[in-house]
């Protein structure tokens, strides 16, 4: 156990050293801290900006240089139809679209944001970290956009290069900590029974691979660490119940005074059965007749016009095969409809009931 706990956390601060961003910090915060060679007291913008009159020809080529990159790069950051920077308009298929996030943030971060960066560093330093700084800054020197050659003026450039990398961080967080919250819905369901415990594992096992991309997202999201850290227990738990529902399965077997002898015909249909045997993953291993004869349909006047017969049918296919079980359904198979009504082959069709999970070995040879 404590070595699965460490593996993990030594695998988060790799990934923490390496992913481009890390996420305590917004992506731009190195702005507010210029460095030292650079200004005298760093974090103070108001006092340590220097003035653009003192040299003009850095300021704008410092300008320039950020008219080319806003003009490069801004649009790297728009979005289409089925993409948008608020998590809760892409929560709905987060799961289907988490990985070309992904890669949009990845190719982001390793080829837009260290030039957009280069732009905005020594502007910061020089005139302070904010947009409100860089405005004034340019202002008083009377240095405007048209001087650089763009549309938009320099302290919006500034502005919206800085934005967009803080909703790219932003974005990073809400999809780790959204799909923390709907992986707990998804374990819910897991828990409850909800699905087949044929693919409850699979879910569960589903369940982690979301968590390590949340990771990945948001490696310091405390809650998505807590999972990551007992999913692998947690799955084991989920199949260690999935193998003691399938022990726990039984065969009936044939209820006494049941026509039995219509085994065969009951055997032969469902082997025949388009939706059954005829499949070819479906094996139909056995059935089991459950009781008489009851009635399935009757006139208006009241006179029975088709029978049922209460079946147990047991089939297996691939996926159940793995864990050496077959599903038991709970079925009545229902003879031809007339007046008077057959109480034999040929059958006609079958209403479905429960099922469950059994052993293949616990089946009858038939």
């Amino acid at each position: 156990m404590w070595i699965r706990h460490l593996a993990l956390l030594l695998i988060g601060g790799l990934l923490l050293g390496s992913s481009g961003l890390h996420p305590a910090h917004a992506p731009f915060d190195d702005l507010r801290k210029p460095a030292e060679h650079e200004m005298d007291r760093p974090g103070d913008s108001a006092a340590l900006a220097v003035p653009i009159a003192h040299d003009p020809d850095t300021a704008q080529a410092l300008a320039r240089a950020l008219a080319a990159v806003y003009a490069t790069h801004q649009d790297a950051f728009r979005t289409n139809e089925t993409q948008n920077w608020d998590f809760d308009y892409v929560s709905e298929r987060w799961r289907e679209d988490g990985e070309d996030w992904k890669a949009l943030i990845a190719s982001l971060e390793t080829d837009v944001f260290p030039e957009i960066r280069d732009a905005l560093r020594p502007m910061a330093a020089r005139y302070g970290p904010t947009w409100t700084d860089i405005d004034a800054a340019y202002r008083e020197a009377g240095i405007t956009n048209n001087d650089v050659g763009s549309d938009v003026s320099i302290s919006e450039m500034y502005r919206q290069l800085v934005a967009n990398m803080e909703q790219v961080a932003q974005f990073r967080r809400d999809f780790a900590a959204g799909a923390y919250r709907n992986v707990q819905t998804d374990m819910d369901l897991i828990d409850e029974g909800f699905f087949m415990p044929e693919i409850r594992v699979k879910e569960a096992q589903k369940v982690k691979a979301y968590m390590e991309l949340a990771h990945w997202f948001d490696p310091q999201n405390e809650d998505v660490n807590a999972l990551l850290i007992r999913i692998d227990d947690y799955i084991d738990d989920v199949r260690e119940g999935v193998e003691k529902e399938i022990d726990a399965g039984a065969w009936p077997g044939h209820a006494g005074g049941a026509p039995t002898h219509f085994a065969d015909d009951l055997l032969a249909f469902f082997r025949g059965h388009e939706e059954w045997g005829a499949k070819p993953d479906v094996d139909v291993l056995a059935v089991a007749v459950r009781g008489g004869w009851q009635p399935a349909e009757y006139n208006p006047v009241g006179q029975v016009i088709q029978w049922r017969l209460p079946v147990f049918v047991a089939a297996t296919k691939p996926l159940w095969r793995e864990s050496s079980a077959a599903r038991v359904y709970d079925l009545s198979v229902v003879a031809q409809k007339n007046n008077p009504a057959p109480r034999k082959p040929p059958f006609t069709g079958y209403w479905v009931g429960e099922s469950y999970l059994i052993r293949l070995a616990k089946l009858p040879q038939q």
